[in-house]
C-alpha cells in the first residue's frame, strides 16, 4: 500500500510542473522588423508589445535589440491545459502502477 507521504510528494511535484508557464520569451530584432509585424507574428497586441518593452513610438526598433514577446493569453491557456492533461495522467499511470 501507497504511503500518504509518498502520494503528497507525487501531487507536490505534479502541481508544479503544472503551474510553471512561460508567460514571455526574448527574441532579437533583425532588419526590416517592426512592432507591427512582430505582434502579427507573436499573436499578441501592439499596445501590449509596446508596454512590455517601454516603447513610446511603435515606430523605434532598433536591429539587434532585444525585444520581450509576452504570450498571449490563448496560449497560455493552451500550455496550462496540456500541462495538467499532462499531469493527470502521469498521476494516473504512477497510482495504478503501485496498486499492482
Amino acid at each position: 500500500m501507497m504511503s500518504f507521504f509518498y502520494i503528497k510528494s507525487i501531487i507536490i511535484v505534479l502541481s508544479a510542473l503544472i503551474l510553471k508557464v512561460n508567460a514571455e520569451t526574448k527574441i532579437i530584432a533583425k532588419s526590416g522588423d517592426t512592432l507591427f509585424k512582430l505582434s502579427k507574428q507573436y499573436g499578441v497586441s501592439l499596445k501590449e508589445l509596446m508596454h512590455k518593452n517601454n516603447f513610446n513610438n511603435a515606430n523605434t526598433i532598433v536591429e539587434g535589440e532585444s525585444i520581450i514577446i509576452p504570450l498571449n493569453n490563448n496560449a497560455n491557456n493552451a500550455n496550462n491545459a496540456n500541462n495538467a492533461n499532462n499531469a493527470i495522467m502521469l498521476i494516473m499511470l504512477i497510482l495504478d502502477s503501485r496498486t499492482k
